[in-house]
């Protein structure tokens, strides 16, 4: 789990807590997420500006850490969100504002869902059939891997969340459930 600048392990009854690793300077761990598949742990970094975030990637041990997201790079990688590997760990969905809208406090005007091939380091833009003044967020596959589970919101923090259901080219996007929030566990 992530606690500032420290990513940590314990196990279920409290015993064993182990320091897996230390955030660059001047960053902190917010969402992280461990593949069962591989043992392989992807993590997001955030600064104090919520635009200056990132993904490291690293071994279960904190081992190996490496930037995922410095091609992804312009001026400002924008606003970033809930990395998740997939079920076969070799693919991690997250969302990010593409507009970069540079707010104090992280609001978002075009979240959208991406994926991030490991292999090939290609990303995929997810949300080409989003609607116009929606954002989308909180991405998770869903259990069987055939799926991306994720919230869409208003951009002008308005409107409820809404959980939405889509499959891993973007299309047959499909409500799932008004005026609710994404679990923090799936």
């Amino acid at each position: 789990y992530a606690h500032y600048d420290k990513l940590l392990s314990i196990r279920i009854d409290g015993s064993d807590l182990i320091e897996i690793a230390t955030a660059p300077e001047n960053l902190n761990f917010r969402d992280v997420h461990w593949s069962q598949a591989t043992g392989q742990i992807v993590a997001q970094t955030v600064g104090t500006n919520p635009q200056n975030a990132n993904l490291l990637i690293m071994n279960g041990n904190g081992s190996n850490i490496r930037e995922l997201l410095s091609q992804f790079h312009q001026d400002s990688l924008g606003v970033l969100s809930a990395p998740h590997f997939s079920v076969d760990g070799n693919n991690i969905v997250f969302s990010h504002d593409a507009a970069r809208f540079p707010s104090p406090i992280g609001r978002q005007l075009d979240a959208r869902v991406v994926t991030l091939n490991l292999e090939s380091g290609l990303f995929s833009d997810l949300s080409g059939n989003k609607p116009e003044g929606m954002n989308d967020s909180a991405p998770r596959y869903s259990p069987t891997g055939a799926y991306v589970i994720f919230t869409s919101s208003p951009n002008d923090n308005e409107g409820p969340d809404n959980i939405y259901i889509m499959d891993l080219e973007g299309n047959a996007r499909q409500e799932l459930f008004s005026n609710g929030i994404m679990p923090e566990w799936f």
